[in-house]
């Protein structure tokens, strides 16, 4: 299911803003290592890494697949030391094969994001399901994948002994109904490109949307 996934996933964002932001960048030929092949690695590590930790689902052996965080009072303590290091293995991927605007852009990304989290949620992030990374294979989409993987998630949440909330950053506004429909609600955004003269197209904007906060 992995390798199916893996590779629904990378076809499934390779027209995402948020890509499109981070990949197209005036000097995107300074990369070390070609886009294509380094998404192609990380999303298949990331879900290998999320399935061993029995925090990732799919349906029809990865036509679509879904990734989350869970609570941190849920986390074992292996998974809570794994962790750090898994993320700054990302990372130094990343930083590694980035060109310089390319990782000038990420970094802008992430510091956003992480500010937008704290802004909104504060400590309560840490009791939240956080979804990632939900894609569906552009062959199979339409059959309600998405929908199914996003309910199994809050589902869950709904049933444990003390109710825990879900909530996740959306890189394509057009997405906003499908979330709307999920019981999602908008709570926050935030724009990537602004005030940067390397980006000539209009700012993008970043949803944070939460079920049920």
């Amino acid at each position: 299911d992995v390798s199916r996934a893996a590779a629904s996933s990378a076809a499934a964002f390779r027209d995402d803003p948020i890509e499109h932001y981070l990949r197209d960048t005036p000097d995107a030929d300074q990369s070390r290592i070609s886009w294509r092949w380094r998404s192609a690695l990380l999303i298949r590590m990331q879900l290998t890494a999320y399935a061993l930790k029995q925090q990732a689902l799919t349906v029809n052996h990865g036509d679509a697949s879904l990734a989350f965080l869970q609570p941190c009072d849920m986390v074992s303590r292996l998974v809570s030391l794994v962790k750090p290091i898994i993320r700054w293995l990302f990372i130094r991927v990343n930083t590694l094969c980035d060109s310089p605007e390319q990782r000038r852009r990420r970094a802008e990304y992430l510091n956003k994001l992480e500010r937008a989290e704290k802004g909104l949620f504060g400590e309560r992030a840490d009791r939240m399901y956080l979804l990632r990374n939900l894609s569906t294979s552009p062959a199979a989409q339409g059959r309600g994948y998405a929908s199914i993987l996003v309910r199994a998630v809050t589902e869950k949440a709904r049933h444990k002994a003390s109710y825990y909330s879900t909530w996740l950053s959306s890189s394509n506004v057009g997405n906003t109904s499908f979330y709307e429909r999920c019981g999602f609600v908008t709570v926050g955004e935030f724009t990537l490109g602004d005030g940067n003269p390397t980006w000539t197209e209009p700012p993008l904007v970043v949803l944070i949307v939460s079920f049920l906060v």
